[in-house]
């Protein structure tokens, strides 16, 4: 009786086990919500807005992949009423004091104008007149350094449509623009003439 005895109990012990498992495995657990009431959101992409850049914004990075390495900064104003940009081109290296060094700056100003004057004419921004205004270090009458302008270019829509870009020179573009003006001195002299 006793082995029969101890075979039921085992059969009841297991089937007590079986149904709790059944019965937990079943039951929601506390805090739980049944499966029926549960929802799940599918997150959707929600289109970005994005804003076309400004004229402004426009010529300055056409400017700066014109010019390249040549500066250290670039920023550039637009009059869209009067449809006018001024770009201002900063350089940096050291002062210009040499007849040589003067005429590299000299040429490097030509240059920046002239690969900035292309790219601005040539993109889709209606402009009637730009203002290339390079600035660099120089010396000012206390020995500081200070950024100041090496050169200025102005150019109209009537000139640029006559300057053929592609063939001619930084130096030949120079001669075309309607106004141009480049530094002489580029430091403070020591003494002040009488």
């Amino acid at each position: 009786m006793r082995a029969s005895g101890l075979r039921a109990r085992h059969w009841i012990d297991a089937l007590a086990l079986l149904i709790g498992a059944l019965l937990v495995g079943c039951a929601p657990a506390a805090g739980a919500v049944p499966h029926a009431a549960t929802t799940t959101a599918t997150p959707r992409a929600t289109p970005a807005l994005v804003a076309s850049p400004g004229p402004a914004t426009q010529l300055g990075e056409r400017t700066r992949q014109a010019i390249g390495t040549l500066a250290r900064k670039v920023e550039v104003t637009y009059d869209a009423a009067a449809r006018t940009a001024t770009v201002s081109i900063t350089i940096s290296g050291g002062i210009p004091l040499t007849d040589q060094q003067v005429a590299a700056a000299h040429d490097l100003v030509k240059l920046l104008c002239y690969k900035a004057g292309a790219a601005l004419w040539s993109s889709s921004v209606a402009l009637s007149q730009v203002t290339l205004l390079v600035l660099g270090p120089m010396q000012d009458a206390y020995a500081n350094i200070i950024t100041d302008w090496y050169g200025v270019a102005t150019l109209t829509a009537s000139s640029a449509q006559r300057i053929q870009w592609a063939s001619l020179s930084p130096d030949a573009a120079w001669n075309l623009y309607d106004q141009r003006m480049l530094r002489v001195a580029f430091s403070v002299p020591d003494e002040i003439p009488d």
